[in-house]
């Protein structure tokens, strides 16, 4: 006669593989569960969580699959848990915008709803610090969504991220304040609407600040990303300010020179060609100045090809071929014998209608 296995010997097994990092047995211990107490509402967000990789990456990470279990616990839980309910979807919120089934608009506004949930929960309870996280996570769906139907979403984006920097500070937050300055500089960076150059500076003054906690010793990933990221804005800076372009494009070939001392081609190959592309934005602009066209030129082709290269290794094929694009204009200017000084007109006009998209 077999016996029956109690469900908590079954959750003993999962808490064991979970602690050993062997998330592969703790989910088929938590699947047991599943099939043993079908309304348990913890089984299916630990479930979910850990289909998510809501600890770490492992074979079975699956976004898809985590979504049922999470909109299961939701519709199991009681009423009167509103703070467990604004935990599950926050988790289910991240799935949303994982799912490799739903399409991106589809995935971005369901997630949007579980984040905006979830906030309104914490803040009702006073649980700032999560609310905070919510407000992170409402600002990266904003930045997702369609410009489209959505015009003013940096607008969106930038009140959320504001609302996180109200809690996570410097002095209790570092790195979650940084981060968040990172993506705030990005949505000043995208605005179009109001003041440009204010915009810009706007920008520019959030990644310096977050370059104050992500320092070269502590946190080199993340500080190239930042040096990255302020060279594409000053790069932008120099477009909406002529009269001191030459000076904003220059600044810009330092930050991604900086950038590219810890995306080296051989260990971030991905990372390594976006920075390499936008240096050649910053050396091709600055040939259509008519400031040494012929010397930036060249270091302009040099960088699309390193970027065209490692794209390709990286499997990025729509990458690849705006770098192409670049080097066909290069190869199309020295073959048609245009001089270098009337340049400037026809590279400026492919610099603005690519725009600077490329960030970490």
């Amino acid at each position: 006669m077999r016996v029956a296995i109690p469900v908590h010997d079954f959750l003993e097994k999962a808490s064991t593989a979970c602690r050993a990092q062997r998330c592969e047995d703790a989910i088929a211990a938590l699947e047991q569960v599943a099939q043993l107490a079908p309304d348990d509402s913890g089984a299916h967000y630990f479930l979910g969580y850990c289909y998510a990789g809501g600890c770490r990456q492992h074979s079975l990470v699956d976004p898809d699959i985590a979504q049922h279990h999470l909109r299961k616990a939701l519709s199991l839980l009681q009423p009167g848990d509103p703070l467990e309910r604004a935990k599950v979807l926050g988790a289910l919120g991240n799935t949303y915008m994982a799912s490799r089934q739903l399409p991106q608009k589809a995935r971005v506004l369901a997630a949007f709803q579980c984040y905006e949930k979830a906030a309104g929960i914490y803040r009702e309870h006073r649980q700032l610090d999560s609310w905070a996280r919510e407000q992170y996570n409402l600002g990266n769906v904003c930045c997702q969504l369609p410009q489209e139907s959505f015009p003013h979403k940096w607008e969106q984006a930038i009140q959320y991220y504001t609302h996180a920097l109200e809690v996570r500070t410097a002095a209790t937050h570092p790195e979650g304040h940084a981060r968040i300055l990172e993506n705030l500089g990005t949505a000043y960076r995208e605005l179009l609407a109001g003041n440009r150059q204010a915009n810009l500076l706007k920008s520019i003054r959030c990644y310096r600040e977050a370059l104050h906690i992500y320092t070269p010793s502590s946190f080199p990933t993340e500080n190239a990303a930042v040096h990255n990221n302020l060279g594409n804005t000053l790069l932008s800076l120099a477009m909406a300010d002529p009269l001191r372009g030459i000076r904003h494009a220059q600044g810009a070939l330092l930050h991604f020179a900086r950038a590219l001392r810890f995306r080296s081609r051989d260990s971030f190959p991905g990372d390594y060609a976006i920075t390499q592309f936008n240096r050649g934005q910053a050396l091709f602009w600055l040939a259509a100045e008519r400031l040494q066209p012929e010397i930036y030129l060249r270091e302009a082709q040099l960088c699309f090809w390193e970027a065209r290269q490692n794209f390709l290794v990286t499997r990025q094929a729509e990458l690849a071929r705006r770098a192409d694009e670049r080097l066909l204009l290069i190869a199309s200017l020295g073959k048609c014998g245009v001089p270098w000084q009337d340049v400037g007109v026809k590279s400026k006009f492919c610099l603005q209608s690519q725009g600077q998209k490329m960030r970490s």
